[in-house]
């Protein structure tokens, strides 16, 4: 089989499988806001806390938002190097 077929049935099935995954129940989710608004209830930071988790705390606020009321309601115990 030549490498440009072998080349075009890798891509749709990348293609398929996406597509798959993207209406699979529970599977898929949409992006987070980014944007912090709280000040958030220690539930809401929870929420917060799991939408956000592939987030990074430097470049999210909500995520940074939702660690340090998890912190101070006492749900949460911060990591040493974690600044406010």
């Amino acid at each position: 089989m030549p490498a440009e077929q072998v080349l075009l049935i890798m891509v749709v099935a990348i293609v398929v499988v996406t597509a798959i995954a993207a209406i699979v129940p529970g599977k898929s989710r949409p992006a987070p806001i980014h944007s912090a608004v709280g000040p958030y209830t220690p539930d809401e930071a929870h929420v917060v806390w799991q939408e956000h988790a592939d987030c990074v705390m430097n470049s999210c606020p909500a995520l940074h938002t939702a660690y340090w009321t998890l912190v101070d309601s006492g749900k949460l115990v911060a990591d040493a190097r974690a600044v406010r």
